[in-house]
């Protein structure tokens, strides 16, 4: 499974981090640096469908939060759960989280 970090939405000025999990914490090198995704409360959903229409997914998550009294608290991540380059007959699955807190 890969994943992407997004630091911000900018489509003009984007900040995305691209990584993989691991099982357990490895050491930096060089230009490759080992990181740590939070523990706390997320919420998500799945996409299904090509990478560049994830958008209402988005727009979903973002109703939810303020509908539910939260608010976004962090990056959001996207895991890709399949690889449709390896069986072209299969949709792109993609989980989308956003971490969230309550607001006060």
């Amino acid at each position: 499974m890969k994943l992407g970090a997004y630091y911000n939405m900018d489509k003009s000025a984007l900040d995305v981090e691209a990584g993989f999990p691991v099982s357990k914490n490895l050491s930096s090198k060089d230009k490759i640096i080992s990181a740590f995704i939070p523990a706390g409360k997320y919420i998500s959903t799945i996409h299904v469908g090509s990478y560049d229409s994830v958008g209402p997914a988005y727009d979903a998550l973002t109703e939810w939060v303020k509908v539910n009294g939260y608010i976004p608290s962090g990056i959001a991540y996207e895991y890709y759960l399949n690889d449709p380059t390896e069986n072209p007959d299969i949709a792109p699955q993609t989980e989308i989280r956003f971490p969230v807190s309550l607001l006060k």
